[in-house]
């Protein structure tokens, strides 16, 4: 999700290992990558006080990691688990949209190795059969696939990427736009300005003055 004009974006990465010996998903014989999966992901149709309660568990997560107090290894483990306790009792589920390729794993490694290649590749100009040849599938498998996990096109979700990483420009770094367009992977500024706007609600010039305002 891209975040709204007034708000900050934070983003959480772990390891789902860390999970591996919960018993109560084993006993609901519930794989961890279904239950993220089915979990109703924007907040809007949630609870405000499961709301508040997710914002303190990641704020305490970001507390813990910057700091690094004595354990802190153990204090990020104990945030991560009351996030997946709220997300297993509490937070809306949709229908239980489990994934249905053969080899679940390996699609998901997969997966992981194409949102890696965007995050290094992003700058420049990549394309559908860019990332396809370099997973290994055909152009139209690979489309097919990358919708079956994400929800969405391949160009789409790069250029929501990139927007993400335009934002974090225009909130810390006093850059200009055309820069800022070109750090992000956008040759065009017309179509990075409208795409932007389309996306936030503001032009980027907009959203910058903003946040120096």
């Amino acid at each position: 999700f891209l975040s709204s004009p007034d708000s900050l974006r934070m983003v959480v990465q772990f390891d789902f290992t860390i999970f591996e010996d919960v018993q109560f998903l084993k006993k609901h014989n519930m794989e961890l990558t279904e239950l993220f999966n089915r979990i109703q992901k924007s907040s809007v149709h949630w609870k405000e006080e499961n709301k508040q309660k997710m914002i303190t568990y990641i704020n305490e997560l970001e507390e813990e990691y910057l700091n690094k107090k004595d354990g802190y290894e153990l204090a990020i483990r104990a945030r991560l688990y009351d996030i997946l306790l709220l997300i297993f009792r509490d937070i809306p589920h949709t229908e239980n949209n489990k994934l249905n390729y053969p080899n679940r794993k390996t699609s998901l490694l997969k997966l992981e190795k194409i949102f890696n290649y965007i995050e290094e590749s992003y700058m420049k100009d990549i394309s559908l059969k860019d990332a396809a040849d370099y997973i290994g599938f055909t152009s139209s498998y690979f489309a097919k696939f990358f919708k079956k996990y994400t929800g969405s096109t391949f160009c789409h979700y790069v250029n929501q990427y990139r927007l993400t990483k335009a934002q974090w420009y225009l909130f810390n770094e006093d850059l200009a736009i055309t820069e800022i367009a070109y750090n992000v992977g956008f040759t065009n500024v017309k179509t990075f300005n409208r795409l932007f706007k389309n996306e936030v609600g503001l032009s980027p010039t907009q959203y910058k003055k903003r946040q120096f305002s």
